[in-house]
Parts: structure tokens; C-alpha cells; sequence
């Protein structure tokens, strides 16, 4: 933990040492912790829980009982790397090692494939659901409204952007996206199931929704001084 107001430097979780171990604080190991990410859901207390991406799973850190415990995805990942929270609750999950990208709900870990073959496929290709192709998706981040997810695609070298609605990814005009968030009532499986009922194809020209996305993320740029969440002390 870092104070923005001091600079003081704080270790509130991890022994050190290379190893995946539930537990209080210190006594935690936590081997290459990635990314942490507050978790927000509009029940949920605000800047109280993290989760990161750790060595072969998703780690939960309670910050006011320093408690660290590892949530049980339904089926294993076995490289989780980018993580984000959408504003319902739903985490968004980035697997370098099917090369995918899949929601979690936090409370089961029941895992759900989102995007791409959920088989170690390499490739790119822009499109819907399994069509979806990636080589290396490390860190992505969520846009405000939940509406779209923005994806750095490493070994491709390009950023790629998801419509939650739809499943569509594609490679993102935007060179650089920093997100916050906001309250969302509508669940992100509702939204996706409801989308992949209804719709049976997808234009690739621009929509009043992508302009939308686009504003989301403008919005967040100019905006991530003044509203990003202060630190827990």
C-alpha cells in the first residue's frame, strides 16, 4: 500500500516467498500478484475488497481483516492475468494461456467464456464469441457504463475492445483507455444472454452504442484525476 499523501510505503499482504497460500496479511503467500483491482457491485462496501490475478488463480484480499483467500474457479484457469470489475459485480478475466477472455462470479467462481476458443488457439481475428482471436491477452480494463472491455493483446500488438452486449471484439481506434466506474442494475450474464437470444449478426459500421463506448472511455481519460478512489490508509 502506498499513501498519496505521504509516499509511505506499506507491505499489507505476502511473505515473500513463491508460493500460492491462503492466509492473514503477512502470513499470506501470494507469488506474483497481478493487477489488483478494487471490487465493486452496488452492494458492495466501497474500497473494502481487492482481487488480483496471482500464479494460477484469483486471489481476494479483504482490506480491513487483511484476510487473503483464493477464489475456486469452476473450471481452472491456469494462467489468469488481466483482471477488471464491472459495475454489477462480475469480474472480467484474461487467460494468457487459452488466449480468452471469460467472466467470473466472484461469490461461486463459476467461470463463463466470453470470448475466443477457450482452447490454447492462437491467432487474430476480429468478431463474435469463439470467431474471436488472441495471442497473449495480458490487461484489459472496463469501461464505465460496463458496456465494453478493452483488451491489450500482446503478441499481436494491438488493443482490442469487446461490446459486452455482443461478444464483438475488435481492434480499438483508441490508443489508450483508463476506466472508472458506475452503477449498473442489469447483471452482465442478463446482458449477454439476452444479446446472444436476439441477436443474429453485427453490422461493422459504426452504431450510436460504439459512439457510446467511445465516449465512455474519452470520458474516463478527462476525468480519472478527480474521480479516482481514494486509497485505504
Amino acid at each position: 500500500m502506498v499513501d498519496t499523501k505521504t509516499g509511505d510505503v506499506k507491505t499489507v499482504a505476502g511473505n515473500g516467498k513463491r508460493e500460492s497460500m491462503d492466509g492473514i496479511g503477512l502470513d499470506a503467500g501470494v507469488w506474483h500478484p497481478r493487477k489488483p483491482v478494487f471490487y465493486r457491485s452496488p452492494t458492495a462496501k466501497p474500497d473494502s475488497i481487492l482481487f488480483f490475478t496471482s500464479t494460477g488463480s484469483v486471489r481476494r484480499f479483504d482490506i480491513e481483516s487483511g484476510a487473503v483467500s483464493t477464489l475456486k474457479l469452476k473450471p481452472a484457469l491456469l494462467i489468469p492475468w488481466g483482471i477488471d470489475c464491472t459495475p454489477s459485480g462480475h469480474l472480467i478475466v484474461s487467460c494468457a494461456h487459452t488466449n480468452s477472455i471469460y467472466s467470473v462470479d466472484p461469490r461461486t467462481g463459476d467461470l463463463e467464456l466470453l470470448v475466443g476458443s477457450g482452447l490454447r488457439t492462437r491467432g487474430f481475428t476480429d468478431g463474435s464469441g469463439s470467431a474471436a482471436r488472441f495471442n497473449s491477452p495480458l490487461d484489459l480494463v472496463v469501461s464505465d457504463s460496463g458496456r465494453c472491455a478493452y483488451v491489450a493483446d500482446k503478441q499481436n500488438n494491438r488493443i482490442r475492445r469487446m461490446k459486452v452486449l455482443s461478444r464483438l471484439f475488435r481492434t480499438a481506434r483508441n490508443r489508450k483507455c483508463v476506466a472508472r466506474y458506475a452503477s449498473q442494475s442489469q447483471p452482465i450474464a442478463d446482458t449477454v444472454t439476452r444479446a446472444l437470444s436476439s441477436a443474429t449478426s453485427v453490422s461493422n459500421q459504426q452504431t450510436p452504442s460504439e459512439s457510446a463506448d467511445r465516449a465512455d472511455a474519452k470520458s474516463a481519460m478527462s476525468g480519472q484525476a478527480s474521480n479516482s478512489p481514494q486509497r485505504p490508509k
